[in-house]
């Protein structure tokens, strides 16, 4: 268990991480809930405590029936700029619709960040609709660091 307690705690920092990679100018973040909510979140809290403050917003999956019947709950102003975030990329859609989202809204999203890229072809269906992709690691990374190495399934 010792080497697996290890491979986590290389991973702990992520939201600090996310953080240095915001450009100044993203201003808020968000991705597609359900994986990118605790992204998101953990950056927008880490952000406020460096002096950055970093907004975040929701991206629904689909728009509520009821209520205020949105796409997005949150802080997104339009013609602001903003970072999609994903645990896991890998067709790119997740990022995507979130792309998609923030722009009906008025948002500019250049850039989006990942934990994993799992080398699927996300990267490119990203770059295809004007967005760069960064990763934390890829999945050929992450399997090599775990314990059980390349036995594991992809």
């Amino acid at each position: 268990m010792p080497s697996t307690l290890s491979f986590l705690r290389r991973f702990s920092n992520v939201p600090v991480i996310m953080l240095t990679s915001c450009a100044e100018e993203d201003q808020n973040v968000r991705g597609l809930t359900l994986g990118a909510d605790p992204l998101a979140t953990a950056t927008s809290v880490v952000s406020f405590l460096a002096g950055r403050p970093r907004a975040a917003f929701l991206v629904r999956k689909e728009a509520k029936t009821h209520g205020t019947g949105n796409a997005i709950e949150g802080n997104l102003a339009a013609d602001a700029r903003a970072l999609v975030v994903e645990d896991v990329c890998t067709s790119g859609e997740s990022a995507l619709r979130a792309v998609a989202a923030a722009r009906a809204r008025g948002a500019r999203v250049e850039h989006a960040w990942c934990v994993v890229d799992r080398k699927a072809g996300g990267r490119e269906a990203l770059a295809a609709a004007g967005v760069a992709l960064t990763s934390c690691l890829d999945v050929d990374t992450l399997l090599a660091a775990t314990p059980e190495g390349r036995a594991l399934p992809r």
